[in-house]
């Protein structure tokens, strides 16, 4: 039995300089061949899908899976943003541990945080201190704050990030995130095909808000006929709204093939499209 021990740890030394460099070659050739962007928050896939067409590979992260008329939509790793967060390295780290996404890869962040623990809009989150309404739904959950700051970079100097939101929810009003981020860029979803003025607010890195021009809903280049046929910005002329008040015809936002809550929270593509573009620019560059 010894003796069958001892022959394998031999062909094991001489097998192990071949096994070290054919590891080193394919570690070569992987870095810089998919640059990847990690997905926090991917819910209803409506970022992600722009994204992917900008990026060859999108690695995406929730802590539940969502479904919408009958489709379920599973997030390439299905874990709460905590036991990223308890890493010794950080919960971008630890996605690219479990995703093997190698350093050279790694280009983005986009984090597409909760908005119905951050809407302020129609009185929601009435309890939160930076907020104000009457549908109270109790403070930000940790692991939504792991996710909010993951896109920290002390570790990746060159990552692009977006923080997407709504666009006047309680989050604009933290501090931490004023401090650091700015105050962020506010577009509205009607330029990118949004059948309604329902408003985003994107924090994005340095260089990429450089590159950054919002549609304006009145020009050509908008999705959004009846603002360009107005020329102002009209909420009464959209055909869907994200909340209707009391007594208003439109209906909520809606979806072919979506469920009403998916079609309400999905990120139009044509932004995360746009911002997916301009972040893998920036990050080539850098």
């Amino acid at each position: 039995m010894n003796e069958g021990l001892h022959q394998a740890q031999d062909r094991y030394l001489q097998d192990a300089p071949g096994l070290v460099s054919r590891a080193k070659q394919r570690y070569v050739q992987r870095t810089g061949e998919h640059p990847t962007v990690i997905e926090l928050g991917s819910g209803w896939e409506g970022a992600t899908g722009g994204l992917r067409k900008t990026w060859p590979r999108v690695v995406t992260m929730d802590k539940q899976p969502q479904q919408s008329r009958g489709r379920v939509l599973h997030p390439e790793i299905l874990a709460e943003f905590e036991a990223g967060g308890e890493h010794h390295a950080g919960l971008v780290e630890w996605v690219c541990v479990r995703s093997n996404v190698s350093q050279g890869e790694l280009g983005a962040v986009w984090v597409s945080a909760d908005c119905t623990q951050e809407s302020t809009g129609q009185g929601m989150n009435k309890d939160k201190d930076h907020a104000a309404g009457v549908f109270a739904t109790g403070e930000r959950t940790p692991e939504a704050q792991r996710a909010l700051e993951a896109v920290f970079r002390e570790k990746y100097p060159k990552l692009q990030y977006c923080i997407e939101n709504v666009g006047y929810g309680a989050l604009r009003n933290e501090k931490w995130i004023t401090k650091r981020f700015g105050k962020g860029i506010v577009v509205r979803g009607c330029a990118y095909g949004l059948k309604s003025g329902k408003t985003y607010r994107l924090w994005l890195s340095p260089e990429t808000a450089a590159r950054f021009t919002a549609v304006d809903p009145r020009s050509p280049e908008s999705c959004c006929e009846p603002c360009k046929r107005l020329q102002r910005l009209n909420h009464g002329e959209h055909e869907q709204a994200g909340i209707p008040k009391k007594g208003v015809k439109r209906k909520r936002i809606s979806r072919e093939g979506e469920s009403n809550k998916a079609a309400r929270n999905m990120v139009p593509t044509a932004l995360a499209e746009h911002v997916g573009r301009l972040m893998r620019e920036a990050w080539e560059e850098a």
